[in-house]
Formats: structure tokens, sequence, C-alpha cells
């Protein structure tokens, strides 16, 4: 079963240009799950970014999107991006999706008995207390002491040991920062964003899970996304090692910063932003 999650659609002011890179990102998604014959997934939540309305333009891109999952079975949850209220998933965007045959939307917590293991869908908003026991445990988890980024950590919400009472393996989505954690009774796994989408996800390999149900225990393997944009930052200084970034990658498929630490005349400047935006990189800034 391939898992995934944090997609937002309409990120960036439902801008064209990433909706271009998740449907790249879909089209290589679904061919590498068909060449390992998967035709199960489980979607952990934040399908569309913007909670409270939803752009027509993006709505009719998530549509295009979702053609391209019409093989596969996929049992999604709501995430808090999904959903209408802070604290819970009675209302929430992907009910416009039930009428999908091979979309199961679970946005209360429930237990599913798949390939002889019992897992368990938490959406955003369940409390520890409606958290089921099971084998797998699939949510979208604020969880205290994970990294919601490079440079941020969680100091609220549920406490792992609590939700290790309830499975020993754990998969969330909602942090964008993927993450694994082993504990004495079990393993919490952040799956994180399938690609890259801003700075705070800069040095974070991005990819998907696959999660084995053969054997007794749930087995897992993380495939690599190496078609996406990368974000970069590059000093003025060393602007070398962009260069052998944008060597290896292709300039197309780097969104980079340029920190300017160093005394440069305007003009000079001007002449090195020129040059780089002729390499048509995905994005530039300074």
């Amino acid at each position: 079963i391939g898992f995934f999650s944090d997609l937002h659609i309409g990120i960036h002011q439902n801008s064209e240009k990433w909706h271009d890179v998740t449907l790249e990102w879909a089209k290589w998604f679904t061919n590498e799950l068909k060449e390992q014959n998967i035709t199960n997934l489980f979607f952990g939540g934040d399908f569309f970014h913007y909670r409270d309305e939803i752009n027509v333009k993006s709505l009719h891109f998530a549509n295009d999107v979702l053609d391209l999952f019409n093989e596969f079975e996929i049992i999604m949850i709501p995430g808090n991006h999904d959903a209408y209220y802070k604290d819970n998933s009675n209302v929430h965007s992907l009910s416009i999706l039930n009428n999908r045959a091979n979309i199961n939307i679970l946005d209360k917590p429930s237990i599913r008995t798949i390939f002889n293991k019992q897992v368990g869908f938490c959406p955003w908003g369940t409390s520890i207390d409606k958290v089921p026991e099971c084998d797998l445990l699939v949510g979208h988890f604020e969880i205290q002491n994970f990294n919601f980024n490079s440079f941020k950590i969680c100091d609220s919400g549920i406490e792992s040991c609590d939700l290790l009472l309830k499975s020993q393996l754990i998969f969330s989505g909602h942090f964008h920062k993927r993450q694994r954690r082993k504990y004495s009774n079990g393993e919490i796994i952040y799956a994180g964003n399938p690609f890259e989408m801003d700075f705070n996800d800069v040095g974070d390999q991005k990819g998907f899970y696959i999660l084995d149900f053969n054997q007794e225990n749930i087995q897992y393997e993380f495939i690599n996304n190496n078609i996406s944009p990368i974000h970069v930052k590059a000093n003025l200084s060393q602007l070398e090692s962009l260069k052998k970034i944008a060597k290896d990658k292709g300039w197309s498929k780097l969104a980079i910063k340029i920190i300017i630490d160093k005394d440069i005349k305007t003009n000079l400047l001007d002449k090195i932003i020129a040059s780089i935006n002729f390499e048509a990189p995905f994005s530039l800034t300074t």
C-alpha cells in the first residue's frame, strides 16, 4: 500500500506554476505505483491548501489530478487545511470527493481490516481517547517535540507515549519535515510533503512510502522523489556551489534564494542576477 500526505493543492495563492509541479509529481507517482503493482493508497490529510475557500481553478485542477488516480483504491482523511474548523473535521473540503467510486473519505476515527491487519484512521482533531488500538495507525496528528520544519519544534499537542499505547506503528501527515523516531514500544513516522513547497523544506528529501502488509509486522520502504523542484539558498560569495547543484539537478528545477553576504555594487549585482535568470531557474529571489 502506498502512503503519501500533504499535497496542498492551491498553495502559493493558487499558482498555476505550482499546479504544474503537482501534476508532474502525480504522473511520476502513479507510474511508480503501477510499476510496483500497487493498487491501494492511504492519504494522510491536507489535500487542499486553503481551509476557508477553494479557488475554482484549483478545484478544477484537483479533478484532473484525481483522474490520474482512478485505478487506485484510496482511503483519505481530512487534515487541518481541509477542515473548516480549527479543532475538528466535522466540516471539510474532501466531502466533494465522496462521489468518486475509488475514494473512501474517513472523517471520523475509524478502524478497518486491511490484508488481515487492523488499521486505524484518525482525521484532524481526533482526541487521544478516540484513537483506536490497531496494528497500524494513520493520522493527521500534532505530536509534541516533533519538528514542524527544520526551524521550529512543536511544543503542544498529543504526547508520543500516549499514541504508542494505541499502536506500535504510526504514520502521520501534518508536519512537512520527514521524520522517523523509534521507541522501545514502537515507532512514529511523519511522511512529510511529497515535494518541496517552500524554503522551509530545504535539504529534506521528499517522496512517498510503500507499506508491506505481507510480513507478520508491517514493513515500510521510502521512495525518493528526484523529479520535483528543490529550494536552494546560496550566498553571493559562494555561487560556485549553486552552479554545482544546477549541473546535477538542472536550472529549471531550482527555486533559488541568493543571500547578499558581501558588499557589491548594484550594477554588478544586477549582472549576476541577470546571468542566473538567463539560465531560467524555477524561481529566483534575493
